[in-house]
């Protein structure tokens, strides 16, 4: 069960193969892996608490609200009953055994196990171990990485076969190698997917740069805000330079080298920060339209050229769906950065009171203050502040705003004590 025929498929030294095998021979004396001690006793303690809470919820029907009632808290508290059932469930029956000739898997749903010949490969991430067999109609098998010793499972894995990631990373790195596109001979291409590989992490570099630029040292912020905007061009021209040798995202054990974090991480850093320091008066929908738009064109120029290189439509479709919405920062951004720092506008002045003051605490705490119709506004407004603001301004007082029309037609404002 544990002898290893030939370490050099692999490139392992025959001693730490040899090593791998004593350990295996040494810990897998019962073949059979549990969940530890002080996991079952967090999980049979704090489970049947969280069913009681949720089946509490259940009975909190309100006549006034029946819609989020039955929208939110009834799918939501159910779910959540289930989810807890199975894992007291799953702590208490589920179970991984290696036995000799098969591997098997107990769970709250039953029992199923794969002869070792019926295996073809594993992957492995945070959460599971992946087993995979060889007849694409049989399901593979899910391991929890929170069993007791699981890494000694993924220790037997390794020795007995293939990490289908480093297969599939190695493999679209052949596929390069024998592209006559990217080169005319092999070198050539080796040459040119390194080069691509050096720029790549360069401008992913630059964009965490740029996060500590304008978060920890906000110096010379008009500089840094254009950078912000046009640092996902230098992403697409990046890719559109290299021809597919860059692809769109990043993956486990990708030979291919990725410029997602400077297509994606500027557009954020972009979006936090307007909205830390722009005070946008209302948002028409017409900026909603053209947020979308630039998201949509951007991202698809981003991923367009390295379509051609994938050999799974899914993860292409999946890694333009993903991109699309994370560029919904980038298209708010770019957009409210430009209504507000190119403004030339005359602005307005205004007098009002605050008739109330808040705070909203959470992962970040936002400060706000509603203030009193002001102009032409018929409807009190609640803006928000800085902590420096939050704590100068009291309930009562009284504030001046500076009403912008904007660049782009979009009014923003600015506060100041009186």
């Amino acid at each position: 069960m544990f002898e290893f025929t030939d370490s050099r498929d692999l490139q392992i030294p025959t001693q730490v193969v040899n090593w791998c095998c004593i350990i295996a021979k040494t810990f897998f004396k019962m073949h059979e892996f549990r969940y530890g001690v002080f996991l079952k006793a967090f999980i049979f303690i704090f489970c049947p608490g969280l069913i009681a809470l949720f089946i509490w919820a259940l009975f909190q029907f309100d006549n006034q609200n029946p819609v989020v009632y039955f929208v939110v808290i009834l799918p939501f508290s159910l779910g959540m009953i289930g989810l807890s059932v199975y894992g007291v469930a799953d702590v208490a029956i589920g179970k991984f055994v290696i036995a000799d000739d098969r591997v098997i898997l107990h769970s709250p749903f039953g029992s199923r196990g794969l002869l070792n010949d019926e295996i073809r490969g594993y992957r492995k991430d945070e959460n599971y171990i992946r087993i995979f067999p060889v007849k694409e109609s049989q399901k593979e098998m899910k391991v929890s990485t929170y069993l007791k010793d699981a890494h000694l499972i993924i220790q037997w894995l390794a020795i007995h076969y293939t990490d289908l990631d480093i297969l599939e990373g190695d493999e679209e790195e052949r596929q390069v190698l024998r592209n006559d596109e990217f080169g005319i001979s092999e070198e050539s291409r080796l040459r040119r997917l390194n080069q691509a590989r050096k720029v790549s992490k360069i401008i992913n570099g630059g964009a965490w740069v740029l996060l500590v630029w304008l978060f920890a040292f906000p110096r010379y912020y008009t500089y840094g805000i254009t950078i912000c905007c046009l640092y996902p061009l230098i992403a697409i021209f990046v890719t559109l330079s290299y021809r597919g040798l860059i692809s769109p995202d990043e993956y486990k054990n990708s030979k291919i080298p990725s410029a997602g974090i400077a297509f994606i991480l500027p557009g954020i850093i972009l979006a936090l920060r307007v909205l830390m320091d722009f005070t946008i008066l209302m948002h028409p929908s017409l900026l909603w339209v053209g947020v979308v738009i630039i998201s949509i064109v951007f991202s698809f120029l981003y991923i367009l050229p390295s379509f051609r290189m994938t050999s799974k439509p899914i993860r292409f479709y999946g890694t333009a769906f993903a991109m699309v919405l994370l560029n919904l920062f980038y298209g708010y951004g770019v957009i409210i950065a430009a209504n507000c720092m190119l403004d030339n506008s005359i602005p307005s002045h205004y007098e009002t009171t605050v008739c109330d003051k808040r705070m909203s605490t959470g992962k970040l705490t936002t400060y706000y203050l509603d203030l009193n119709p002001w102009g032409t506004l018929a409807e009190a407004q609640e803006v928000k502040i800085t902590r420096d603001e939050y704590e100068s301004i009291q309930k009562g007082d009284s504030i001046v705003v500076t009403q912008h029309a904007g660049y782009l037609t979009i009014p923003w404002i600015e506060i100041t004590p009186r």
